[in-house]
This record gives structure tokens, C-alpha cells and sequence, in this order.
């Protein structure tokens, strides 16, 4: 893991410098609208069921053994705290939160809540971006694996999570 670490610290900064908030942009929304596909081929029953799937990048190891609507609920818990942390960015006010990696982690509990939510939360994601003029803040707030971002730094990463949080529910599909 440290490894990947290496590798996408390398290679994040590149991607969200080179490509455009349009870019990042399209790649939620497209992103969004195939997890809400994956979604909707699932009964209650098979959403709800945890699976095993084999480690992918950008997956912690704690986070490979859930159901599809956890994984939604964590896109959730993820897409209005960026939103959140992109408001104030842009505002220029600090945040004094720190990010840790197991306040974002689903219950195991989660039903359709959780995917009745997603459309809602990711509509507060994309007003966040869309209510600041310039991204690249002088603000910034620390990322556990990217240290510190400014808000265009985080509106590329939420694209990119949503991108990879899709390749998990696919594999959760998979091993149904």
C-alpha cells in the first residue's frame, strides 16, 4: 500500500492540475448516473449483501467486505463533507476538522436509504463547485493520502472517488 501511496501522490497532483473543472465535472456526473445503473439492476436483498471483493486501488483494506448500498452510504457521508469543505474553501475560511478515514466508513445496517440519498447529496456536491468562481483557493485543508488541497484539488478527487467506489460495486455485483 505504501507503493500506491507513492504512485498517486505522484500522479493525482499531475491529473488535477492538467484537467479542467468541466473535466472533473462530467466524469462525476457520467460516474454518478453508472452507480445509480448498478444500482437499480440490484432487489433490496442482493444491495444489502456484503462481499468480499479482492483489494483495487484507492480501496482500503477495511472497506473491501461491503454491500452495495454501504458503499453508496459512504459516497453519501464523503460527497457532503467535500461539499461542505468546497463551500468554505471557496469562502476562504479554514476548516478545523481533521479527515479521518474511519469517520467515513458506512454501518453495516444500510438499506435504500442510502441510495434514495445519493442523488441528493451528489446534487449538493455539484452546487458546492458550481457556487465558487475560481477553484484554486488559497485556502487549502489536509487529505490523510494527499496532504494539503485547495477546492479544486478536492473537486478533482470527488470525481476520481466516485470512479473508483463504481469499480467496488461492480465487484460487489460480481461476486453476488
Amino acid at each position: 500500500r505504501k507503493r500506491e501511496k507513492i504512485i498517486m501522490g505522484i500522479m493525482f497532483p499531475i491529473l488535477r492540475n492538467l484537467k479542467s473543472r468541466e473535466f472533473f465535472s462530467e466524469l462525476f456526473a457520467a460516474e454518478q448516473k453508472k452507480i445509480e445503473q448498478l444500482l437499480d439492476s440490484l432487489s433490496e436483498k442482493q444491495a444489502r449483501q456484503q462481499i468480499l471483493i479482492k483489494r483495487i486501488r484507492g480501496i482500503e483494506d477495511s472497506s473491501r467486505h461491503w454491500s452495495a448500498y454501504m458503499t453508496i452510504s459512504h459516497l453519501n457521508i464523503v460527497n457532503l463533507g467535500i461539499a461542505g469543505l468546497i463551500r468554505s474553501l471557496g469562502r476562504g475560511k479554514p476548516i478545523d476538522a481533521k479527515i479521518r478515514i474511519e469517520d467515513v466508513k458506512p454501518t453495516s445496517d444500510t438499506g435504500p436509504e442510502a441510495l434514495e440519498a445519493f442523488e441528493k447529496t451528489s446534487a449538493i456536491l455539484k452546487k458546492s463547485v458550481a457556487g465558487i468562481e475560481d477553484l484554486k483557493t488559497t485556502q487549502t485543508h489536509h487529505h490523510p493520502w494527499f496532504g494539503p488541497l485547495d477546492a479544486k484539488g478536492w473537486h478533482a478527487l470527488t470525481a476520481i472517488h466516485m470512479k473508483i467506489h463504481r469499480k467496488q460495486i461492480e465487484l460487489i455485483i460480481a461476486g453476488l
